[in-house]
C-alpha cells in the first residue's frame, strides 16, 4: 500500500495554499492599484467641475455686470436723444457710458438703435442697446479646451413715454373748441390750468391731455389721444410755464423798456441862406475854380458840357440853389463843405455828381428834389457826408442814385423830412442812416438801401400803391435798426400791394404800432415792438422771415386776407432748449387777445407762441400750422372756434423713464 511522505504532503498543501495566498496577495494589490487609479481620476474630474464651475460663475458674474451696464447705457442714450432727436449723440452717450464702465472697444462692442416702438407694445418710443463683453476663462478651460474668452452679450430697452407740453393753457380758463375746428399735437401733451373741452364739431387731438378740471368732449365732439385712447390725466395745479423760469421771463421781455424809450435821432443843420452871383451853363464847360465861395443860383441846362465847383480841403462853397432841367451831362465836387440851399432837378436827362472826395460835407436846407412831371436821373458817386433837411424827395418818374462806386467807403446820411419816393425811385448806398423827422414813405415807386445802420424818426410809411423799401442787413457791430413813431403813432405802417424787406439785425427796435398790409420779409432779428403787431391785409400778400423773433408790448392779431404767412425762430424746439428765449417765435406781455382771425389758410409759425396774460383765440377758417416743425403754445386760455386748425409735431419732447426693458 502506497503511503504519503507526510513532508511532501506538507509540501503540497503548503504549495496549494501559498499559491492562494499569493493570489489573494496580488487581488489586493490590484484592488488598492485601481482604487489609487479611481480615486486619481476622480480627483481630476472635481478639478475639471471646479474649473468650469468657477468659469460659470464668472461668466453669470459678467452677465449681470453687462446686462447692468446695457440697462445705464440704454437709459443715457434714451435721455440724450430725447434732448437732441440724434441718433448719433443716443450712441455716443451709450458708448460713453459703457467705456466709463470698462467695456473695452465700446466703438464696436455698444450698439444703440433707435425703435419707434417700444417691444412692450404700448406705442412709446424705445431706445435697444446691445453690450458685448469679452470674459476670460481659467486656465484649466483655456488650455483643456483652448478657450482664452468667452464674448457675453446683454440687451435693454429704455422708453421714452412722458411727453411734455406743447400746448400749455396756464389761467383756470382752459381750452374751448367748438365748431369745425380742430387741435392735433400728435407727439406731445395739451395740458390745461383749467377744463380742456371740446365741443360739437371740434377735434381734440394729442399724445396726452392734462386739466385740472378735467378733458371733456360734448355731444358731437372728439377727443383722440394717440397711439391709444385713455391718456386723459387729471392734475391738481395749473401747469408750469416753462418761459417764465430761470430769468427767461425778463430776458424774453427785457428790451421793451430799452425800446419804449428810444427818440429820433437829433442833428444840427445848415439853414443860412447864400447870395452871391448868379452862374449858369448852357453850353461849354463851367469852371468855378477851387476855393472858398458864394454864389448865387447855379442853373445847367442845354447842352452844357460839364460843370466843375472846385472847392478844396479846408474850403467852404455857399450856393443858394442848385437847379438842373433837362440836361443830361456831370457836376464834379471837390474836398471841402457845400452849403446848398436846395437841389431842383427837372425835366428828363440824367445828372452825376461827382462828389467822390471822401471828405466831402454837403449840406442842403431846402430839399433834394426831382420835379413832379419830369423823367431825370441822378446819380452821386462817392462817400460823402449829407446833412439834409426838407428831405430828399422823387416827385417825379425819374431816379435819384446814390452810388459811391469810387470808394469802399460808406457814406453818411442825416435827413430832416423823410426820405420820399412819391413816384420815382430813390437808391442808397451802404451808409449810416439818421432821418431826424418825416420817415421814410413810399407810395408806388421803390426805395432801396444797401447794408447800414438805420435811426429812422417818423417811421416807415406808405400812403397806398405798390411801393417798396428795402433795406440790407447791418453793416458792421455797430449797426442798429431803429424806427421810432410819427404823429400817427406808427413805426412801421404799410398797405396792400406794397413791400417791405428788412435785411438781418441783431435787433430790430420799433418804438410805435406795427401795422402791416402787403408784403412783408424779415431777416434774422429779434424785432421789439412798444406797441402792437397787426397783420391786416385785404388785397393779398406774404409775410415771411426766418430766424426771427418778434416781441411786443401790445396786442398780437393777424388778420385774413394773406396769400401766406411763414416766420420760423432762431432755434428749433427740442427738450433741451425748451424756455429758451431763442425758440420765441411770437411773444406779448399785453393782457389783450391774441388772434388769428379771417381765413389765412397757409400761416407757419414754428417756434414758441408765448403770451402768458392773453387768451389766444383762432377762428374764421384760419389754418395754423408747425409745417412739420414743433411750435409750442404758452397763453393764459385758448378758444378755437369756425372751421379753422392748429397742429403742431413735437415729437422731441419726449422725456425718458428711468424704467427699461431688459432682454
Amino acid at each position: 500500500m502506497y503511503r504519503r511522505h507526510p513532508t511532501n504532503e506538507r509540501h503540497r498543501r503548503g504549495g496549494i495554499a501559498g499559491r492562494l495566498i499569493a493570489i489573494r496577495r496580488r487581488g489586493q494589490a490590484d484592488r488598492r492599484g485601481s482604487i489609487v487609479l479611481l480615486s486619481a481620476l476622480s480627483l481630476l474630474l472635481l478639478v475639471a467641475a471646479s474649473a468650469m464651475a468657477l468659469d460659470l460663475t464668472q461668466i453669470y458674474v459678467a452677465k449681470s455686470n453687462v446686462q447692468r451696464i446695457a440697462d445705464q447705457s440704454a437709459l443715457a442714450a434714451a435721455i440724450a436723444f430725447s434732448q437732441t432727436a440724434a441718433q448719433t449723440t443716443a450712441q455716443n452717450a451709450a458708448q460713453s457710458l459703457a467705456t466709463s464702465n470698462g467695456i473695452a472697444n465700446a466703438s464696436t462692442n455698444v450698439k444703440a438703435t433707435f425703435l419707434v416702438n417700444s417691444p412692450k407694445n404700448d406705442g412709446n418710443s424705445a431706445e435697444l442697446v446691445t453690450v458685448t463683453a469679452a470674459v476670460p476663462v481659467v486656465p484649466f478651460a483655456k488650455v483643456a479646451f483652448n478657450i482664452p474668452s468667452l464674448n457675453v452679450s446683454a440687451s435693454s430697452w429704455a422708453e421714452m413715454k412722458i411727453y411734455a407740453n406743447c400746448f400749455i393753457a396756464l389761467s383756470s380758463s382752459g381750452i374751448t373748441a367748438t365748431g369745425g375746428t380742430s387741435l392735433t399735437a400728435n407727439g406731445c401733451s395739451v395740458s390745461s390750468g383749467g377744463s380742456t373741452t371740446a365741443g360739437s364739431g371740434a377735434v381734440l387731438t394729442a399724445k396726452e391731455f392734462d386739466a385740472v378740471s378735467g378733458t371733456t368732449a360734448l355731444s358731437g365732439g372728439t377727443i383722440t389721444t394717440t397711439p391709444t385712447a385713455g391718456n386723459l390725466v387729471p392734475i391738481s395745479s395749473a401747469p408750469s410755464d416753462p418761459y417764465n423760469s430761470d430769468g427767461n421771463y425778463d430776458e424774453i421781455f427785457s428790451r421793451l423798456s430799452t425800446v419804449s424809450n428810444l427818440m429820433a435821432p437829433t442833428h444840427t443843420y445848415v439853414t443860412s441862406a447864400a447870395s452871391g452871383t448868379n452862374q449858369t451853363c448852357n453850353s461849354g464847360v463851367l469852371n468855378l475854380g477851387a476855393g472858398s465861395a458864394t454864389y448865387g443860383s447855379i442853373t445847367i441846362s442845354g447842352s452844357c458840357a460839364v460843370v466843375v465847383i472846385g472847392g478844396g480841403t479846408g474850403t467852404t462853397t455857399n450856393i443858394s440853389y442848385l437847379s438842373v432841367s433837362g440836361w443830361t451831362g456831370t457836376i464834379i465836387l471837390g474836398d471841402g463843405i457845400y452849403n446848398i440851399g436846395g437841389v431842383y432837378i427837372g425835366g428828363s436827362g440824367s445828372v452825376t455828381i461827382d462828389d467822390s472826395a471822401s471828405t466831402a460835407v454837403i449840406n442842403v436846407w431846402n430839399g433834394f428834389n426831382t420835379q413832379s412831371g419830369g423823367s431825370a436821373s441822378v446819380t452821386f458817386n462817392g462817400p460823402a457826408t449829407y446833412s439834409i433837411t426838407g428831405g430828399i424827395n422823387a416827385y417825379g418818374n425819374g431816379s435819384i442814385t446814390f452810388a459811391n462806386v469810387f470808394s469802399s467807403a460808406s457814406s453818411t446820411f442825416y435827413v430832416s423830412g423823410g426820405i420820399n419816393a412819391t413816384h420815382g425811385s430813390l437808391t442808397f448806398p451802404n451808409g449810416y442812416y439818421n432821418i431826424t423827422s418825416g420817415g421814410i414813405n413810399s407810395v408806388s415807386n421803390n426805395i432801396t438801401f444797401g447794408n447800414g445802420s438805420f435811426n429812422i424818426g417818423g417811421g416807415i410809411q406808405y400812403s397806398g400803391g405798390s411801393g417798396s423799401v428795402t433795406f440790407g442787413s447791418a453793416l458792421d457791430s455797430n449797426s442798429v435798426f431803429q424806427a421810432t413813431s410819427g404823429s400817427n403813432g406808427y413805426a412801421i405802417d404799410t398797405s396792400g400791394g406794397s413791400s417791405l424787406t428788412i435785411g438781418s439785425f441783431s435787433n430790430v427796435d420799433l418804438n410805435g404800432n406795427v401795422d402791416i398790409a402787403g408784403n412783408l420779409t424779415l431777416g434774422a432779428a429779434t424785432y421789439t415792438i412798444n406797441g402792437t403787431f397787426t397783420a391786416g391785409a385785404t388785397g393779398g400778400g406774404t409775410i415771411s422771415g426766418s430766424a426771427v423773433s418778434i416781441v411786443t408790448s401790445g396786442a398780437i392779431n393777424f388778420a385774413g386776407g394773406f396769400d401766406s404767412i411763414s416766420l420760423s425762430a432762431p432755434t428749433t424746439i427740442i427738450s433741451s432748449t425748451l424756455g429758451s428765449s431763442s425758440t420765441i417765435v411770437l411773444a406779448t406781455e399785453s393782457t389783450a387777445t391774441t388772434g388769428f382771425y379771417g381765413g389765412t389758410t397757409n400761416t407757419v409759425l414754428a417756434g414758441a407762441i408765448y403770451a402768458p396774460r392773453s387768451q389766444l383765440s383762432l377762428y374764421g377758417g384760419t389754418v395754423l400750422t408747425s409745417n412739420g416743425a414743433c411750435t409750442v403754445v404758452d397763453v393764459a386760455s385758448a378758444t378755437f372756434s369756425g372751421s379753422g386748425s392748429f397742429t403742431t409735431t413735437c415729437t422731441v419732447l419726449s422725456s425718458t423713464t428711468t424704467s427699461s426693458l431688459v432682454q
